[in-house]
């Protein structure tokens, strides 16, 4: 089962499928799905992308799971990836700008 996500490599990551697979293993873990083994289900993920699998089941297993934030945030991931691969924009370019992002949510804001 090939779904051509790439090598590792920005450039030939597939973003669509990326996408797919999360929600799906969101979905897994909000219906309190037991009945298989994660790293086979969504063996791609957790192979090309093992710090996104594992937040995913970190996150996305906690009761007070904010899905609209979570998805917000990976769908903004997943954009610079594309820009990145539409030469767009850098990868230093989408770095320094996600992090911008981030920091504004996360680090208190000076009055």
């Amino acid at each position: 089962m090939n779904q051509n996500w790439g090598s590792g490599n920005i450039k030939d990551t597939n973003v669509e499928a990326i996408k797919k697979e999360v929600t799906l293993l969101i979905e897994d873990l909000q219906n309190k799905v037991t009945n298989i083994i994660f790293e086979e289900k969504y063996k791609t993920l957790y192979t090309t992308s093992k710090g996104l699998y594992n937040l995913t089941m970190k996150d996305g297993s906690d009761p007070n799971f904010d899905k609209a934030s979570f998805d917000e945030k990976l769908d903004k991931m997943l954009y610079y990836i594309k820009k990145i691969q539409e030469a767009n924009i850098t990868q230093e370019t989408a770095s320094q700008e996600i992090g911008q992002i981030l920091a504004s949510q996360y680090i208190p804001q000076c009055k």
